[in-house]
């Protein structure tokens, strides 16, 4: 993750619609801008089953519900306007992307009654299908972000800190969130086999 890119976007994004009179950093502006970057970031990665970005599967910012707690100042620096902010970021599927995942498991289950091997294999498959279903509800990712505001003449402008905390945040929204839910959208569009999507390696990815 390049650590211009992450400054420009945010800082472009931030400028389409600023809010000079809100010079905070719980204000909506800079909120709207971290979580704009932060799911952008996760949905340009790799799916590494398919060698596709998760954006390109069918995943969007949709997808994802963001939320900020504890946001505090950490720093100011009245040379230049700006406030060094810290928050904790909570990241879930949103219930739209719960609604439509449990929809895509119901029709895999009945898909999977009609493979030669669902008799043998069922404890098997059953055990995937659950962990499919429990991970919708219960998955979660967590971590920290740092952030500047800074207050210009007429916008709040923000960048998000290239920092170790807010980059294991994008991979594991990537690879914990996007990357389960990649799998079963492979399945329902036929990119996927059903062989292959009841395997120890996803039933590893959904009960992690």
């Amino acid at each position: 993750m390049n650590v211009r890119k992450i400054a420009a976007v945010i800082m472009a994004s931030a400028a389409l619609s600023g809010c000079g009179d809100a010079f905070s950093c719980d204000n909506p502006e800079s909120i709207r801008a971290i979580n704009e970057i932060v799911t952008s970031n996760a949905l340009n990665k790799m799916n590494l089953s398919t060698y596709k970005k998760f954006g390109s599967i069918g995943l969007t910012p949709d997808s994802l519900t963001l939320r900020l707690d504890n946001i505090h100042a950490t720093d100011s620096n009245p040379s230049v306007n700006s406030l060094t902010c810290k928050a904790q970021l909570t990241v879930v599927y949103s219930d739209k992307e719960k609604a439509r995942m449990k929809r895509i498991m119901g029709v895999i289950e009945d898909r999977a009654k009609g493979m030669s091997n669902y008799n043998a294999s069922r404890l098997f498959i059953d055990n995937v299908n659950n962990s499919a279903r429990r991970m919708t509800d219960t998955r979660t990712v967590t971590g920290t972000v740092e952030y500047i505001v800074f207050n210009t003449k007429d916008k709040v402008i923000t960048e998000v800190s290239n920092t170790p905390g807010v980059n294991k945040v994008i991979d594991d929204i990537s690879y914990k969130l996007l990357y389960p839910t990649a799998q079963l959208l492979e399945v329902d569009k036929n990119t996927l086999p059903l062989d292959r999507f009841y395997s120890k390696e996803t039933l590893y990815v959904f009960s992690q």
